[in-house]
C-alpha cells in the first residue's frame, strides 16, 4: 500500500481526503509504528477507514431455511404467511454486496468521507487519546466535512513514546456524546435516545493501542468498526418466473412508505473503552422498547438495531393492519416477521437485508373466497387487487366449469353483449350481424357522466361497474398480453368468426389470467351523421377488441377505448367520428368489482 502525508505541526485527522495507503499492517492494534524517536511528535495522520459490516465469507455459515432446504450463505431465513388475500414471502439474508473472500474484502477500504461523509456532510466523530496508563490526556471532535482539520494542538505528544487512541461516530451530522475523562481503564461511554435511523444510530467504534509516535509525521490507520446491526428493508416487485410468484409494491410506494415497527428496541447502550474492539462491549440497558422503521418501499431502507450485549439478537417486524394494501385488497391482520436468523440470532456488526413480496392475484367467488381456475364459481379473477369479472356482459352461462372462459379458440357463447355509453341494456349480443337494432337502441348520446359510479344507468352486476380508463390502465400494466385463435386483417371482420380473444395474464401470478373475446363493435349505418344515429352492422369481429371504459373526456370530447394491448380515444371529429356518435355505437363490457 502508498502512502502520502504532510507532516503537521499539530494532530490532523483526515476524514475526507481521498483513500490513503499505508505501508504498515492496516488493523486497529498497531504496536509495530516504532520509528526510534524521542523527540516531540510532528503530527499524526489519521486514516479513518469505516470498515464494512463483517460479512467477510469466513465468517458466514450455511444454514437450513424454515422449508428445511439447504440454504447458500446469504439465504438465512424464508418465511411464507397466508394473510387475508395475500401470499406473502419474506426474505432474511446477509447483505449479498458484502459477501466475498476475505482478501477481497480486505483490498476495499472506505474512508469516513467516502462512507458517511463528505465536503457536504457533515459527519462528526470523536478522538480521544490517553497515556500507556490510561491516563486521559484530551479529547477532540473531527468533522468529516473539514479536510486537514487539526486537532490536540494544545498537547506536546512525545516521538518515541506509546499513546492509545479511542475513535468512535454515530454516523450522525450532530457531535456524539463526549467521552468520560476517567482513566482508561474505567472509561464507559452511555449513549441514549437512539432511535434506529442510520444517520444517527450506527455507533462505530475503535481503539489503537500502543501507537508510537515518530518525531516526523506518523500515518495510522483507525478502521471504524460497526457496534450495532443493519438490516435494509425493501419490497419486492419482480415478476413471475414459473410458478414462483412475484410481487407488487404497496400503495404507500407512491408516498411515505409502508411503516414496521421494530421490537426488543433498545435505546440505550454503552460500551467500555479499554476493550471496545475485543468484546461484546455494547451493553443493552432497560430501556428495551420498539421503534418505528418508516419508509419501506422497493427500495432498500436501512435501519440500525441495538443488538444489546447478546451476540444472537431475536425480534420481529411487525407491518400493522390495512398498511399492506394492493389494489383494493388490504390486510385485516398485522404482519408479524421474525428476524431472528433462523433461530441463531442476528450477530452484531454485520449487515442483512429483509426483502417482503406481497401477492393477492387469485381466482375468486362473487363473496371473494379464493378458488381454483376450473371451480364453477370461480367467476372473477383478481390481478393487482382489482375484481374482475371473468365474463363479458352479458354472457348467459357464467360457470368455468361448464363454459370456460378461458378456452383456446373461444367461441360464441363468450363473447356477451354490445352496449351504448351510458346505456343499461345491450343493444346488439353474440348472435348479432347485419341490422342488429333491437328495443333497447337509444339513437341520442348519454350524458357524460352516464356510467360514473352509482349511477342508476350501471349495467353491471350490484358491486360492479363499467372499469374507468384508469383502471383499464392498470390492467394493462399488470399483465402479458397475447392473442389467441384466429384473427383477420379484414377491419369489417368476419361475422362467424368468434375464436380470437386477447389473453390478459398477470406478470406476478402466470396462473392467473383474463381472457377477453375480438368481438369488434355495433357499428353505425352509413350516412347517419347527426343524433339521432341509426344502428348499422356488427363491424370487426375477430379483427378488433373494442372494450369499453366509462370515461368520456368532455373537453377532448372522446371516449376510452381498450383495444388490446392500449388505450384508445375515439370522438372529437364531426358526423360518425364526433364524441356523440362514439357514445352511440356499442361495445363489450368486462365488469370490474366497485
Amino acid at each position: 500500500m502508498r502512502n502520502k502525508i504532510a507532516n503537521f505541526k499539530a494532530l490532523n485527522i483526515l476524514p475526507i481526503a481521498a483513500f490513503l495507503f499505508i505501508t504498515n499492517s492496516c488493523r486497529s492494534h498497531d504496536t509495530d509504528n516504532n520509528l526510534n524517536k524521542e523527540t516531540l511528535a510532528n503530527g499524526i495522520s489519521f486514516n479513518l477507514i469505516n470498515d464494512d459490516f463483517n460479512n467477510e465469507e469466513n465468517g458466514i455459515k450455511s444454514v437450513a431455511s424454515l422449508n428445511g432446504t439447504n440454504a447458500n450463505k446469504a439465504n438465512i431465513l424464508n418465511q411464507n404467511f397466508t394473510l387475508g388475500p395475500f401470499d406473502i414471502t419474506t426474505e432474511l439474508s446477509l447483505k449479498t454486496s458484502a459477501l466475498g473472500t476475505f482478501a477481497q474484502a480486505n483490498t476495499k477500504f472506505n474512508t469516513v468521507a467516502d462512507k458517511l461523509g463528505g465536503p457536504t456532510n457533515a459527519i462528526k466523530y470523536v478522538v480521544v487519546v490517553y497515556k500507556p496508563d490510561g491516563t486521559y490526556l484530551g479529547q477532540e471532535v473531527g468533522d468529516a466535512s473539514t479536510p486537514n482539520q487539526k486537532m490536540f494542538g494544545n498537547l506536546n505528544l512525545i516521538g518515541n513514546q506509546p499513546y492509545t487512541f479511542v475513535t468512535y461516530s454515530l454516523g450522525s451530522t450532530t457531535p456524539p456524546p463526549s467521552a468520560p475523562t476517567t482513566n482508561l481503564n474505567m472509561a464507559e461511554l452511555n449513549i441514549n435516545g437512539l432511535t434506529g435511523i442510520e444517520t444517527d444510530s450506527d455507533l462505530m467504534f475503535a481503539i489503537n493501542e500502543n501507537v508510537i509516535l515518530s518525531g516526523s509525521n506518523t500515518p495510522l490507520d483507525v478502521h471504524l468498526k460497526h457496534k450495532f446491526t443493519k438490516i435494509t428493508i425493501s419490497i419486492d416487485n419482480s415478476d413471475a418466473t414459473g410458478t414462483v410468484k412475484g410481487g407488487y409494491p404497496l400503495a404507500s410506494e407512491s408516498s411515505t412508505g409502508a411503516t414496521g415497527i421494530i421490537s426488543d428496541f433498545y435505546t440505550d447502550c454503552s460500551i467500555r473503552f479499554k476493550d471496545g474492539m475485543k468484546i461484546g462491549a455494547v451493553t443493552g440497558t432497560s430501556s428495551l422498547g420498539t421503534s418505528t422503521a418508516n419508509g419501506i418501499k422497493t427500495t432498500g431502507q436501512s435501519f440500525i438495531i441495538n443488538t444489546g450485549a447478546v451476540s444472537n439478537y431475536t425480534g420481529t417486524i411487525t407491518l400493522p393492519a390495512n398498511s399492506i394494501v394492493i389494489g383494493k385488497d388490504s390486510n385485516a391482520q398485522p404482519l408479524v416477521i421474525n428476524i431472528n436468523g433462523s433461530g441463531t440470532g442476528l450477530m452484531p456488526g454485520y449487515a442483512y437485508t429483509l426483502k417482503l413480496k406481497f401477492n393477492s392475484d387469485r381466482y375468486v367467488d362473487a363473496s371473494g373466497v379464493t378458488k381454483t381456475q376450473g371451480e364453477s364459481d370461480a367467476l372473477y379473477a383478481v390481478i393487482g387487487g382489482y375484481k374482475w369479472d371473468r365474463y363479458n356482459l352479458g354472457v348467459v352461462n357464467r360457470n368455468p366449469t361448464l363454459n370456460n372462459p378461458d378456452q383456446i379458440p373461444s367461441i360464441q357463447d363468450l363473447h356477451g353483449g354490445y352496449y351504448q355509453f351510458g346505456n343499461k341494456q345491450p343493444i346488439a349480443d353474440a348472435a348479432s350481424t347485419t341490422n342488429y337494432k333491437n328495443i333497447n337502441w337509444n339513437g341520442n348520446p348519454a350524458a357524460n357522466n352516464s356510467w360514473d359510479a352509482n349511477s342508476p344507468n350501471n349495467p353491471c352486476f350490484p358491486g360492479y361497474k363499467v372499469p374507468t380508463e384508469a383502471e383499464l390502465k392498470i390492467l394493462l400494466n399488470n399483465t402479458s398480453q397475447k392473442i389467441i385463435g384466429n384473427t383477420t386483417s379484414n377491419t369489417f371482420g368476419q361475422m362467424n368468426n368468434y375464436s380470437a380473444a386477447g389473453v390478459y395474464t398477470s406478470k406476478k401470478n402466470q396462473n392467473v389470467r383474463l381472457s377477453i373475446p375480438i368481438s369488434g363493435y355495433a357499428d353505425l349505418t352509413v350516412g347517419s351523421n347527426s343524433a339521432p344515429f341509426q344502428p348499422g352492422d356488427i363491424r370487426g369481429r375477430a379483427n378488433s377488441m373494442h372494450l369499453g371504459s366509462s370515461t368520456f373526456n368532455s373537453t377532448t370530447s372522446k371516449i376510452s377505448i381498450l383495444q388490446y394491448s392500449a388505450i384508445s380515444y375515439f370522438g372529437g371529429g364531426s358526423g360518425q367520428g364526433s364524441g356523440g356518435a362514439q357514445k352511440v355505437i356499442g361495445r363489450s363490457i368486462r365488469c370490474i368489482a366497485e
